[in-house]
């Protein structure tokens, strides 16, 4: 059984190893390229939802705080002219308003905290983002470069242009011609 259990994990691992193989590596990265930029849309996305949540939370709670002085108002007047079940009924009314106001804002400090960690999270992607662009780019135009037949190049990081090692060499070689002939000509 177990030489039957290894010869399927090779035959397995085999598979694999051919699937790799198969698979453009300009293609995987320009796929998790999209896969991380979908990830940051999602991720502003739903920052954008807890902001409306937020707004429309705070309205809630502002309408329940109106409410609750209106009712505490109506528990003094129901006191004043005696009417001890009125004020009992505005009094379970005015806890309930109270509790609902306590559980909004809890809403609201959960919602703040999972937007603060989602900027957070949304600002470290969007540098990451930036710097895997510019490695995408990079590994492609060497890609191009090397199936245009150059033998190497080198990336220049503060213009970002790619050189081939053909048009260095012709560089020198015209700058040498230049230097003898300013030589010559003295």
């Amino acid at each position: 059984m177990q030489f039957f259990d290894r010869f399927i994990n090779l035959a397995k691992a085999d598979a694999h190893g051919v699937l790799d193989s198969l698979e453009d590596p300009g293609l995987v990265l320009k796929q998790c390229l999209r896969e991380a930029e979908n990830e940051l849309v999602s991720n502003r996305s739903r920052r954008d939802e807890l902001v409306l949540w937020v707004e429309q939370l705070d309205k809630q709670r502002d309408g329940l705080v109106k409410r609750g002085q209106t009712l505490d108002e109506e528990i003094r007047l129901s006191i004043a002219k005696e009417a001890e079940d009125l004020a009992r009924f505005s009094i379970r009314r005015l806890l309930a308003t109270q509790r609902r106001r306590e559980e909004i804002g809890e809403e609201i400090r959960s919602a703040c905290e999972e937007r603060n960690a989602l900027e957070t999270r949304i600002a470290m992607q969007d540098a990451e983002l930036t710097e895997l662009r510019q490695q995408v780019e990079d590994y492609l135009a060497r890609q191009r470069a090397s199936e245009a037949g150059c033998t190497s190049s080198h990336t220049d990081p503060e213009v970002g242009h790619f050189i081939r090692e053909e048009e260095v060499e012709l560089e020198l070689l015209r700058r040498r011609e230049a230097t003898l002939a300013e030589e010559v000509s003295q």
